[in-house]
């Protein structure tokens, strides 16, 4: 049952990310950007 309690923090964290990303392309912000496919090849 931890698996499963895992999997959903990973997805809170992957869904947090993606919305990070598209702050970050609204914004035009490089940095922030590389930050979080970064981050997000570390959660996946």
């Amino acid at each position: 049952m931890r698996w499963a309690a895992a999997l959903l923090h990973q997805r809170a964290a992957l869904a947090q990310i993606h919305t990070s990303d598209t702050c970050a392309r609204q914004a035009d912000h490089h940095g922030l950007r590389a930050w979080t496919k970064g981050t997000a090849a570390l959660i996946a």
